[in-house]
């Protein structure tokens, strides 16, 4: 235990397994401090006790201020905290995932370094996207022209349903273009931050741009 003016702070802690926890919480206006066991919420209508050994993700929106000690605590727990935008809509900082533990990091390295595990994962990708069974041999290279193709009939066809002439993105009239532009954007908050949500993630979104296309970049195209 470590003294904190008058409060007792827990320096060794007992993880608990992340199947038993809450997939997250998530926390908007008021001042987030470390008391005792958990992490306490302080608003004007009163305090709210955050359970941060029982919880996986942090989201924490817009109005919430966070002491030195609260994040201590979550990285103790091995809780992720996820700075957002309202709603999760932006993703502006995370916390170093698994808290001290970087075996998350190592995998992803590792499947990052060797190309076979790289491809095997890209195609893992793809394959989800796709919905279809993939050549064992297809490169790299060739699954981002899959997607490439793939993305650009699903403009059309979007396009063909609302009425909207399309012949290509870059010939489209300025005011889609920076519709598209700004969807895309939003949608990149709440898809890393769903990958991050997921302990059963293996590529993050970095790792995954490099093996391939990530859902990431797909899906905002996609819901545009």
């Amino acid at each position: 235990m470590r003294i904190i003016g008058e409060r007792e702070i827990l320096t060794e802690v007992t993880r608990w397994p992340i199947r038993h926890r809450v997939p997250f919480v998530v926390l908007d206006r008021g001042h987030l401090c470390a008391d005792s066991h958990c992490l306490l919420l302080r608003r004007e209508d009163g305090e709210v006790e955050v359970p941060v050994a029982a919880i996986s993700v942090v989201l924490i929106e817009p109005g919430v201020t966070v002491t030195h000690e609260a994040i201590r605590l979550a990285a103790d727990h091995g809780t992720l905290l996820l700075w957002v935008g309202e709603a999760g809509v932006r993703l502006y900082s995370v916390g170093m995932p698994g808290g001290k533990q970087p075996l998350r990091l190592v995998e992803q390295v590792q499947i990052i370094a060797d190309p076979i595990r790289r491809l095997a994962a890209a195609q893992r990708l793809y394959r989800s996207m796709f919905d279809e069974d993939l050549p064992p041999t297809r490169s790299i290279d060739k699954l981002r022209g899959m997607e490439g193709a793939r993305v650009r009939q699903l403009y059309q066809e979007i396009a063909a349903r609302f009425g909207v002439p399309w012949v290509a993105r870059a010939e489209s009239p300025s005011q889609l273009r920076d519709a598209l532009g700004f969807a895309t954007s939003c949608l990149y908050g709440p898809t890393i931050c769903s990958i991050f949500l997921s302990p059963k993630s293996h590529v993050d979104c970095n790792c995954a741009q490099q093996a391939a296309s990530c859902p990431s970049r797909v899906l905002p195209q996609i819901s545009a």
